[in-house]
């Protein structure tokens, strides 16, 4: 049975262990979902029945607002009124420091 005693530290000797280091990284590479998966699952949520009873028309809103976001179909803008200051300081081409 495994020894409890000390859990810090047998934690932090098992974060130094590269058998569970390995073991660590294996299963958090099967968690992360990539993008390709991630568009799968959108496009599944965007376009499935409602009546069918697992998606809400909310989760189908907003799957499609999500799509439209990554395809470009539908930016975010925000609009502003007023004038805009700026200056630019450029060299000047007559004044040769070569």
């Amino acid at each position: 049975m495994a020894n409890y005693a000390h859990p810090v530290s047998s934690a932090a000797d098992n974060m130094q262990n590269p058998r569970v280091l390995e073991a660590i990284e294996e299963r958090l590479e099967e968690m992360r979902a990539g993008a390709n998966e991630v568009l799968s699952e959108l496009t599944y949520m965007a376009f499935a029945r409602v009546d069918d009873g697992w998606v809400r028309p909310s989760d189908k809103v907003r799957a499609l607002e999500l799509l439209a976001k990554f395809h470009k179909i539908y930016v975010d803008r925000v609009e502003h009124s007023g004038s805009v200051k700026y200056s630019l300081n450029l060299p000047d081409p007559t004044n040769d420091h070569d």
